[in-house]
């Protein structure tokens, strides 16, 4: 997997809140529950565009026949 690397950035309070709970429901700490939510959002954020890519496709092709 190579060498990990550190990122931070800062979070409204809101969001800390939100992360809290989400950290505290699944019981695993918050180096955990970061990478997991990364995980989870960047997953989410590529099927999007793959879908969007998709519906693009489908359209040009409607269009072409």
């Amino acid at each position: 997997m190579g060498e990990k690397k550190t990122l931070s950035g800062r979070i409204p309070p809101d969001t800390e809140e939100r992360f809290e709970q989400y950290r505290q429901r699944r019981g695993i700490n918050q180096t955990d529950a970061m990478r997991r939510l990364l995980d989870e959002g960047l997953d989410a954020v590529e099927e999007e565009q793959r879908l969007i890519q998709q519906q693009a496709e489908g359209a040009r092709n409607s269009q072409e026949e």
